[in-house]
């Protein structure tokens, strides 16, 4: 009886923390700021886009090249867009 209780508490208590606390273990956000040339990247330039709801979406974008595909590339929601400056590196060249 006292097992069962204890399994029904503990698994109660770790189900209230994962509601409550998911978005910061899943989601990390960082809010360090690089700019394009800050990573290295010189050929980019940096745009905020403000969403409807008042989000603020930073753009890092380079000109288009004659002969090249245009990529669109979403980084996801963890780090920043210094930390994929190699990343963007290889996709210009």
């Amino acid at each position: 009886m006292i097992s069962t209780f204890l399994m029904f508490l503990t698994t109660s208590y770790v189900a209230w923390y994962i509601e409550n606390h998911e978005h910061a273990a899943i989601y990390p956000f960082d809010e360090t700021h690089m700019s394009p040339v800050e990573a290295d990247l010189p050929q980019l330039t940096e745009s905020i886009v403000r969403t409807d709801d008042g989000a603020d979406l930073v753009v890092w974008r380079a000109p288009a090249q004659k002969d090249k595909p245009t990529i669109l590339y979403f980084p996801g929601n963890a780090g920043t867009l210094g930390e994929r400056a190699e990343r963007f590196q290889t996709l210009l060249n």
